[in-house]
């Protein structure tokens, strides 16, 4: 199953030349799109309802001291720090399918949340080790947690105003990328900031904490608590409020939101280290940075089993389907194949995959046929592994990914029988069955065009109108199955007697006609009238039999004898029963019929004509 480079590259170029990607052939699948349901958000509204309830129950209990564990701090860091910087990643990572700028946004704040906690912990005393690290204290990790509760939740509210207004806006890949880079770097140059401002000019910044206590800045009912918690607050309302009946991460973020906004409601309200509402604020924020992350890989979950399924399924249509299928990558080398194709082309599955598609087409002859559905398709000989030869309706499209390698679905039908049966259609409306030649429709569109072709080019044209003379008598003698094999038999003669673009019909019983384009003059229609004279002369010998028929011919002229088709048909006819009248097996112009206008030098040739006829030579 090879073909030379030459056949490989000139069924390449016709195989690919009206194929080119369809914009737009493939979807990219959301998670921050998915619908949600009631369902949904009957969840999300029982799962903030048990967060406030939980609140409002521990508040009155909140400086109960609890045991201290030290290692509360590295774990909660971890997690925290670990699906915050997860999300933002899975978040960036459907950025960039989508280019929806929202979702960038939303990605940006995670990644916000997930390194400033890093700074906050270190900075934390006792959380990494018994020490100060950093060369900071609590005073530094307390600072860097307000920052922290002030720009997460402004980047929730600023992902709900840009989601609101550029919902339906996609960035090109370049802008997309601009944006990218511009939302990393500007993160990564805010956290360090915040953390080099809180650790290198601590002592010039307003005291938090005092003896272990945080000082009344920070408490809720001061300035300061007031703007901690105020963008949390307002991320809350406009995710839970504005955006609740959206998609169902958004739904789950209005969630995360609210857990934000309660830590800050108990750190704010009251305050201490190792109390009950200190672990039950670790937990809300623990809850705030996992919950997105864990709708994200459930629903990334669910639509990886449908898009299985899904491809289960069009797996199983592609191998069923009734008509040969393929798909290969760019550089044209077979993936997949169906059972239908393997059949077509006579060669198992692995025989074709890993071949190049070219290879089963080593001699291409494509039929132009009107386009099906944009496709553009083609008839090609394919050479099946038996040596046999088959037609095939050869059609395909490119599928244009987006960041990935392109493909190239081909669709192969057999349409052997069907183009032979169109052929032998075409032959019975336009061929005689019996001679094979073509018969009056296909003359008359043939002598139209010859017609039209000598008007452009002020070419002559003769019309060749013969008759056989006495066939009736060959029928009534031999009967009419010899007498059809006398007809084929002239009409080989006839076909010998013309050149290549020269046409020969039978209109009917045993009248022939022939078409002479471009003839140059009259004299050389005069010729070829002589060999089919001199061809028809010789007796046809038949199994049994011998049959000796002639013929007489009337000749007209374009343009002397006529200007239409149908007018030099008539001439033509007109001439030959005057060349039937003068005596049979003769021949005679038109102008021969018309007394006082005929041309001497023609009545010359065919009194010649005549004399040769009768003299045997």
């Amino acid at each position: 199953m090879t073909a030379t480079p030459t056949e490989r590259g000139v069924a390449e170029e016709v195989h690919l030349k009206s194929n080119q990607p369809t914009p737009a052939a493939h979807a990219v699948y959301s998670l921050m799109s998915l619908p949600a349901t009631a369902r949904h958000r009957r969840a999300a509204q029982v799962a903030g309802l048990l967060l406030l309830l939980v609140t409002v129950v521990v508040l009155p209990f909140a400086l109960w001291q609890e045991p201290n564990i030290p290692a509360i701090l590295p774990i909660w860091t971890t997690l925290a720090c670990g699906s915050d910087l997860l999300t933002a990643y899975l978040l960036f990572g459907q950025f960039a399918g989508t280019r929806a700028p929202s979702q960038a946004v939303l990605a940006a704040a995670y990644l916000f949340s997930g390194l400033i906690i890093i700074p906050f912990a270190l900075t934390f005393p006792g959380a990494f080790g018994p020490g100060v690290l950093l060369h900071a204290g609590s005073q530094t990790a307390i600072w860097l947690w307000p920052c922290w509760h002030i720009c997460f939740p402004l980047g929730l509210v600023i992902y709900v105003l840009v989601d609101t207004r550029y919902r339906e806006v996609r960035l090109s890949k370049g802008a997309a990328r601009r944006l990218l880079q511009a939302l990393v770097l500007g993160v990564l140059l805010v956290v360090s900031l915040l953390a080099a401002l809180a650790i290198v000019f601590v002592g010039d910044l307003p005291v938090l904490i005092s003896r272990g206590h945080p000082t009344s800045v920070v408490r809720l009912d001061s300035l300061g608590g007031l703007v901690v918690s105020t963008p949390s607050l307002l991320a809350c309302a406009l995710l839970i409020f504005w955006m609740r009946n959206r998609s169902i991460v958004q739904v789950w973020l209005g969630v995360a939101a609210l857990a934000f906004l309660l830590d800050d409601v108990i750190n704010l309200w009251v305050p201490g280290r190792y109390t009950l509402g200190w672990y039950v604020s670790r937990v809300d924020t623990l809850l705030a940075s996992m919950l997105v992350l864990c709708v994200l890989l459930y629903e990334a979950s669910q639509l990886y089993a449908r898009l299985a399924n899904n491809e289960a399924d069009l797996r199983n249509l592609v191998e069923s389907a009734p008509i040969g299928m393929s798909i290969s990558d760019e550089h044209g080398t077979i993936e997949v194949v169906n059972a239908a194709y393997c059949a077509y082309v006579g060669y198992s599955r692995e025989e074709l995959v890993g071949q190049p598609i070219t290879a089963l087409f080593p001699v291409t002859r494509p039929v132009p046929i009107p386009a099906l559905h944009g496709i553009e398709p083609l008839v090609r000989e394919v050479h099946t592994k038996a040596g046999t030869s088959r037609t095939m309706l050869e059609s395909g499209l490119m599928l244009a990914t987006d960041g990935y390698q392109q493909r190239r679905v081909s669709f192969l039908q057999d349409i052997t029988e069907r183009r032979q049966t169109e052929q032998h259609l075409a032959q019975l409306a336009h061929y005689d069955m019996l001679t094979g030649l073509p018969n009056r429709a296909l003359f008359r569109e043939r002598l139209q065009e010859a017609v039209a072709i000598a008007d452009l080019q002020q070419h002559l044209l003769a019309l060749l109108f013969l008759d056989l003379d006495g066939f009736k008598e060959v029928n009534d003698t031999l009967g009419h199955g010899l007498g059809d094999v006398v007809l084929q038999v002239v009409a080989e003669r006839l076909v010998r007697c013309v050149r290549d673009g020269d046409t020969v019909a039978r209109l009917a019983g045993d009248e022939f006609t022939i078409v002479l384009p471009n003839i140059g003059s009259a004299a050389n229609a005069a010729h070829v009238a002589e060999k089919v004279l001199a061809e028809l002369a010789h007796p046809c010998q038949l199994s049994s039999h011998s049959a000796s028929v002639t013929t007489s011919i009337g000749i007209s002229l374009y343009p002397g004898d006529g200007l239409e088709p149908s007018v030099l048909l008539k001439r033509a006819d007109t001439a030959m029963y005057f060349a039937k009248g003068r005596g049979k097996n003769g021949v005679a112009f038109y102008a021969d019929t018309m007394p006082g206008q005929r041309i001497e030098g023609k009545a010359r040739m065919t009194h010649r004509l005549e004399e040769r006829i009768g003299s045997g030579t």
